[in-house]
Formats: structure tokens, sequence, C-alpha cells
């Protein structure tokens, strides 16, 4: 959900991302998906950003 959450953000911008579609493009069935793994549309967002960090990290520390 991470990699299609980041993808439709990315593509239709924050405002204007669809849960339903992020749903849809991760192969969820459940509506609730983003609540229930996520509690909410935000905190799937801050989930892809803290990936991302968490990425960069070894990079941004390698001398």
């Amino acid at each position: 959900m991470l990699r299609a959450g980041a993808h439709h953000f990315a593509a239709d911008g924050i405002d204007a991302a669809r849960t339903r579609d992020i749903i849809a493009t991760a192969g969820q069935a459940n509506d609730s998906a983003i609540t229930y793994h996520f509690g909410s549309r935000a905190g799937l967002l801050e989930a892809i950003l803290r990936a991302g960090v968490t990425r960069m990290e070894p990079a941004r520390t390698t001398p």
C-alpha cells in the first residue's frame, strides 16, 4: 500500500489523490484498508515519508 500511495500522491498530488484509487492499485478489496493499517490518509502519507527517510539515511550518514 505504501508504493500505491506514493504513486498516487506523486502522480495526482497530495490533495487530489483518492483513497479508493490507492486501495485499488494496492490490490486491496476493503475500502477501510488505509484506516485499518495507517489510521488515516494522513497516517499513510506519514508512513510513506518515513519509509523514504529511512531509505535515504545510509547515504546521508556516509562520509
